[in-house]
C-alpha cells in the first residue's frame, strides 16, 4: 500500500506469488479531503503486522495534523475508524509496532513539530464491537510518551524487530534510540549522531 499527495491510498497485491513483476491495484480510498498543493500535502502509512488482527493501517493525514486507524467494515472498505491527535504539526511519519505477544498495539509518529510520540491501542472494553457495521471491537488510544529531545522537526520513525526499541531521526542530525523501562515509563536509551559516533548508553 501506498498513499501519495492526492490522499489516496492505494493497495496493490501481487497475485502470483511465484512472479512478483505484477501487481494488481484491489482497493483504493481517501484518507482526507483531496488533495494539496503544499509543503503540507504529504502523508505516510504502516501496516499493522499482527497475524492475529484484522487488516489494519495507521495513516498519517498530512495538514490535518493527526493520524487515523483505518479498517474495513462488514462491508470489506476502509474506513476511518481511531484518530491518534495531539499533535502540533504535520505527521511526518507513522510506524506500527510488531505485535509479540502484548495484548495492546503501540504506534509511534513523528512530527513537524519535533515531538516523537508513542500511542497504546487498547480493546475496548464496553463493547459497541458490532455497533456502525463494524465486525470487531475498537480501540481506547492513549498517547504514553511524548518526546521533544531532537529540537528539531522529526521526520522518521522505525520499530525494531521485537516493537521493543524505536529509533527516531529529525533534522538535529541524529538517532535516538528509545525503550521502555521495567516500569513502564519510556527513555532515551542511546544518540547516534553522524559526526560524534555512539554516544554511551544510559541506564
Amino acid at each position: 500500500a501506498f498513499v501519495a499527495a492526492d490522499g489516496q491510498v492505494k493497495i496493490y497485491e501481487a497475485m502470483d506469488v511465484t512472479s512478483l513483476a505484477h501487481w494488481t491495484l484491489i482497493d483504493s480510498f481517501p484518507v482526507g479531503e483531496g488533495p494539496s498543493k503544499d509543503e503540507e500535502g504529504n502523508h505516510c502509512l504502516s501496516w499493522c503486522t499482527s497475524k492475529f488482527a484484522a487488516q489494519m493501517m495507521v495513516v498519517g493525514c498530512a495538514k490535518d495534523h493527526v493520524a487515523k486507524i483505518f479498517r474495513q467494515d462488514l462491508n470489506n472498505k476502509w474506513q476511518a475508524c481511531e484518530v491518534l491527535a495531539g499533535h502540533g504539526g504535520v505527521v511526518h511519519d507513522v510506524s506500527w509496532a510488531p505485535n509479540m505477544g502484548r495484548s495492546y498495539h503501540l504506534i509511534a509518529t513523528a512530527c513537524k513539530d519535533g515531538h516523537v510520540r508513542i500511542f497504546k491501542l487498547t480493546d475496548d472494553s464496553q463493547g459497541g464491537a458490532l455497533a456502525g457495521g463494524w465486525t470487531r471491537k475498537m480501540f481506547n488510544v492513549e498517547c504514553i510518551a511524548d518526546f521533544a529531545d531532537h529540537n528539531a522537526e522529526v521526520w522518521r520513525v522505525e520499530w525494531n524487530i521485537t516493537g521493543t526499541i524505536l529509533s527516531s531521526s529529525g533534522d538535529d542530525g541524529k538517532v535516538r534510540l528509545w525503550k521502555a523501562t521495567y516500569t513502564g515509563d519510556w527513555k532515551c536509551m542511546s544518540v547516534v549522531s553522524a559526526e560524534d559516533g555512539p554516544s554511551a548508553f544510559l541506564r
